[in-house]
């Protein structure tokens, strides 16, 4: 393993943590009254379409990984 490896491994470990509190930034952002309010506000059938569609789309995403028992040789 070169060093430009070790180096990329790493940005990209630092990458998926920001990514991951940026997640729980937005989740507590969207707990407050005002964001409820506006959601409220905005329900219909484009917004219930679109919630719908954004959940089939993470049904359609490729695996990534073939083998979900990465640690264990079978």
């Amino acid at each position: 393993m070169t060093t430009k490896t070790k180096l990329q491994g790493g940005a990209l470990i630092a990458l998926g943590c920001a990514g991951l509190l940026a997640l729980h930034w937005l989740e507590g952002y969207l707990h407050t009254r005002r964001t409820v309010l506006l959601m409220r506000r905005l329900d219909g059938p484009l917004l219930r379409t679109l919630i719908a569609s954004l959940a089939f789309w993470l049904l359609l995403l490729p695996k990534v990984q073939e083998n979900p028992f990465i640690y264990f040789r079978f």
